[in-house]
């Protein structure tokens, strides 16, 4: 069974308000060392024909039960038809995030913002990307955010898209080329 947590003990369990996205929503919520997944989202429709997303995680989601193991995914389709998804994995002492608010290192990379503006950085193999997305509509989630799953809603997925819609700025580099572009874009949290 799984059902949408929308009820007012939900809100309570979670410590949610109702139509209200607080700042630490978008930080650690998780102990990413346990048996889950955490990641912070970021993709883009660029002006030059790009798709571009990097995504900072907690672990590989293919191995949920692992310890933290960090890795940033960049995944970047260019208007030649070329498709990439690259993956940088780091040690699990190159990872830090906060829980009041989006902070979140990998290495020398971050993933940072405060639900209005966000500063993302990453490289995985020869694809590095560098983003400013500044956010043009307010942060949403539908209802808590949170899809309960068992008997006792015990398994959780939980989603907070903190920037619906907003304007990017992005370098993105492939080895020794750099392409500068803006376009629109949209960042989430995810549990």
């Amino acid at each position: 069974q799984a059902r949408l947590a929308a009820g007012p003990e939900d809100y309570a369990r979670f410590g949610l308000t109702k139509g209200h996205v607080e700042p630490w929503e978008d930080g650690l919520r998780l102990d990413p060392g346990a048996p889950n997944i955490e990641w912070w989202y970021f993709d883009a429709l660029l002006d030059d024909g790009a798709k571009l997303s990097v995504i900072h995680c907690t672990k590989d989601a293919s191995r949920p039960h692992q310890p933290l193991e960090p890795l940033i995914e960049i995944d970047l389709d260019l208007p030649d038809g070329r498709r990439m998804s690259k993956y940088g994995r780091f040690r699990a002492d190159e990872f830090s995030a906060s829980r009041e608010g989006c902070d979140v290192r990998i290495g020398e990379y971050v993933f940072a913002g405060d639900l209005h503006e966000y500063h993302i950085t990453g490289k995985a193999e020869d694809l590095s990307a560098e983003v400013r997305l500044e956010s043009i509509t307010e942060p949403w989630r539908p209802e808590t955010g949170y899809l309960v799953f068992g008997p006792d809603g015990e398994t959780i997925f939980a989603w907070a898209p903190c920037v619906p819609m907003g304007r990017v700025t992005a370098t993105y580099r492939l080895g020794a080329e750099a392409q500068g572009t803006t376009g629109i874009g949209y960042n989430a949290d995810k549990v």
